[in-house]
């Protein structure tokens, strides 16, 4: 059996929407939300118990990312 033939039917899709799909995720791991602050626990404006955490890039990590990406 190919690759091709076994990564469709691991899909969750229907076979024959996932037939001929080539796609290629690429995650982001080394910065952002893993390393962001402030992040903690709080309260909101209305007294509910709220969790946070702050998602912060720098120009040259997402052109790296976008760079490798495409690459």
């Amino acid at each position: 059996m190919s690759p091709a033939k076994k990564s469709v039917d691991a899909s969750t899709l229907k076979k024959e929407v996932a037939e001929g799909v080539d796609l290629m995720v690429v995650r982001e791991l080394i910065g952002g939300i893993y390393f962001g602050k402030p992040r903690g626990f709080g309260t909101n404006e209305n007294g509910d118990e709220i969790g946070f955490n702050t998602e912060v890039y720098a120009t040259y990590e997402v052109v790296f990312f976008i760079q490798l990406a495409f690459n």
